[in-house]
């Protein structure tokens, strides 16, 4: 399930960088939002540092 939203995300975001309503640098930092730094937020996690 989670490689289908992935896969959907990724085919969303190369539309719209495609099509100017985004630039590459805010479609990389949207799915590091998505799947890390909000949910991070949420459940009060720590970033570790490698």
């Amino acid at each position: 399930m989670l490689k289908m939203v992935k896969a959907t995300i990724e085919q969303v975001l190369l539309e719209r960088v495609a099509s100017g309503w985004y630039d590459a640098e805010a479609a990389l930092s949207l799915p590091r939002q998505l799947f890390y730094e909000n949910p991070a937020r949420v459940y009060g996690l720590e970033r570790s540092e490698r």
